[in-house]
């Protein structure tokens, strides 16, 4: 099955729709779409993945049509290539040929030479600028060296059961370190010890309804 980490036991993303999954949970969860950012916003992720969240983010951004530009910080430490990237976005019930064509094929030397550490990179994705900056490694170490304060964040690793690291309080911990009054956070998980962590790193939590099947996400906020 191709939208599957064998590593972790776990999909990529929602199989009822991985980019309405990434809308409703980490675009609209963190109030992209009404808020407002001079300059652009600045979103961090923790687990890149497929790049599919970025690619979310840069559509529904230009949507908007006040947004020219964004910069995304992002960790991964097992980096798919570009042929697995391909391939699971393959499995998306409405891919765009944006996505699956123009991404990839463009981007694809970025993904072939990654080094450990910080990776940069400046694309544009449906007419916004974005600045891309990838950490291959650990979340921690990533967060330690994050530099930039986050504007939003995306908490997307696996099943916290099944990748614990992602979900610490010392990433918790890191992420609110680079935050303001008023950054956001969204995450798909309403696990009880994923609420307490964030809401001892600072953070004020809401519950929500999550996407289509699953019942509940998480939302915060840093008062």
């Amino acid at each position: 099955m191709a939208n599957f980490n064998t590593r972790f036991d776990d999909p990529y993303f929602a199989r009822e729709g991985g980019d309405g999954e990434s809308e409703w949970v980490f675009f609209r969860g963190n109030r992209l779409d009404t808020r407002l950012f001079p300059g652009g916003p600045a979103i961090g992720e923790t687990g890149f993945g497929t790049g599919l969240n970025l690619l979310t983010a840069a559509r529904l951004l230009a949507r908007r049509g006040d947004v020219p530009a964004f910069r995304y910080r992002s960790v991964e430490r097992y980096p798919l290539p570009p042929q697995d990237i391909s391939l699971i976005l393959s499995t998306l019930q409405h891919p765009e040929k944006e996505d699956l064509e123009g991404y990839l094929r463009r981007y694809a030397p970025f993904f072939e030479d990654l080094k450990p550490g910080w990776n940069g990179a400046a694309w544009t994705l449906y007419g916004v600028k974005a600045e891309v900056n990838l950490f291959l490694g650990d979340v921690e170490a990533a967060l330690a060296d994050w530099g930039e304060v986050t504007d939003a964040w995306f908490f997307d690793g696996h099943d916290p059961e099944k990748n614990p690291r992602m979900w610490s309080d010392a990433v918790f911990r890191g992420a609110a370190a680079w935050s303001r009054s008023g950054t956001t956070l969204a995450t798909y998980t309403a696990r009880g010890s994923v609420k307490e962590g964030l809401r001892r790193a600072g953070f004020s939590i809401k519950r929500e309804k999550g996407y289509k099947l699953k019942r509940h996400m998480i939302t915060g906020v840093l008062p």
